[in-house]
């Protein structure tokens, strides 16, 4: 009933300024012409099946394979049922087997040397090691890492954002390189676009994932790594747009925090740079940064401003010119 209700109200309002737009001579947009977006979409599964899976993979009643098809099943039912549902702008990417901070650290390749075994790709084993720690012989390595007998502990878990959904703690240290050393956006956004759904990748920016890591050294700065791993991220999109995508989609939940000048700084550098704005290579992929902030003025205009000044195809489109309307705190996509 109440939903009807709400049906009901959303009919008739819609009714009157179809009505108020004839009388002033102004064409009323069609609600079905109106493009509808979400910005990621919950994981878990309507019966917690992503849950089961993983519970299920731990203790070892399945194998790999079956986790992994599994959560194909979970993606394609996501995505099938937001189209169901008239959403015209379909996120990918904003599934994870266990958290998309990890996966951003396992994409630009910074991942610690006690779970590392080579500069090949990551294998499963290694991601969750991370995750949940490991325990192997010594022997074979099947831990999915180096071990002299004791494995390795997982890395540090904390809150995000003050919310009661936790992420692993990426590492930082100086000298540190990046490469993109997953390329889980790039298959998640193919797997979207062979089952018929053109989709908008999801990524958290460059300036939250410095800003959430930490350091050993306690006087060393993550963010002025931010040059280094801004190329890694342009190296994405450009992939990205290969294969068609031609939006992508930031999350810069740092946005809601009280930023000192050389975190505003960094973000007008790294959306200057990922825009084209200084000269760097045309990646053909609009960008689409969403703070999620309370409503309020921008806390970083300049940013905005300096990709709008942006010559190249690739833009910054900033929510309402800068007004943000996001009264909720940071999504999580548990």
């Amino acid at each position: 009933m109440v939903r009807q209700a709400a049906v009901a109200r959303a009919a008739s309002s819609a009714r009157v300024r179809h009505g108020l737009c004839h009388q002033y001579g102004v064409n009323a947009m069609s609600l079905l012409s109106l493009p509808v977006a979400t910005l990621g979409t919950p994981r878990i599964g309507p019966r917690r099946e992503l849950k089961v899976a993983l519970e299920s993979y731990w203790a070892g009643k399945i194998a790999e394979q079956q986790l992994l098809e599994d959560a194909a099943g979970l993606r394609a039912a996501n995505w099938a049922r937001q189209r169901s549902l008239g959403v015209t702008v379909i996120p990918s990417n904003d599934f994870s087997l266990y958290d998309q901070v990890l996966d951003t650290s396992v994409m630009v390749g910074a991942i610690p040397e006690a779970y590392e075994p080579n500069a090949g790709s990551i294998s499963l084993k290694t991601y969750f090691a991370m995750a949940r720690g490991a325990q192997c012989d010594g022997q074979d390595g099947s831990c999915g890492h180096p071990s002299r007998g004791y494995g390795a502990p997982a890395q540090e878990m904390t809150k995000w954002f003050d919310t009661n959904y936790h992420y692993m703690v990426p590492e930082f240290h100086p000298g540190q390189t990046f490469r993109l050393s997953s390329r889980k956006p790039i298959e998640e956004y193919e797997e979207a676009k062979a089952l018929g759904f053109q989709t908008r990748p999801v990524l958290i920016g460059p300036v939250t994932l410095l800003k959430l890591g930490k350091s050993a050294d306690p006087a060393f700065q993550p963010l002025s790594l931010l040059d280094d791993l801004i190329p890694v991220y342009i190296e994405l999109l450009k992939e990205l747009a290969k294969r068609g995508a031609n939006w992508g989609q930031f999350d810069e939940p740092c946005l809601v925090l009280d930023l000192d000048e050389s975190s505003r700084k960094s973000l007008v550098h790294a959306y200057g740079r990922l825009a084209g704005r200084a000269g760097h290579q045309d990646h053909g992929c609009k960008l689409f940064r969403w703070p999620l902030r309370q409503s309020g003025r921008c806390p970083a205009p300049a940013c905005c401003r300096a990709a709008r000044r942006s010559g190249s195809r690739a833009r910054v489109i900033e929510p309402d010119h800068c007004e943000w309307r996001v009264t909720s705190s940071c999504r999580s996509a548990s």
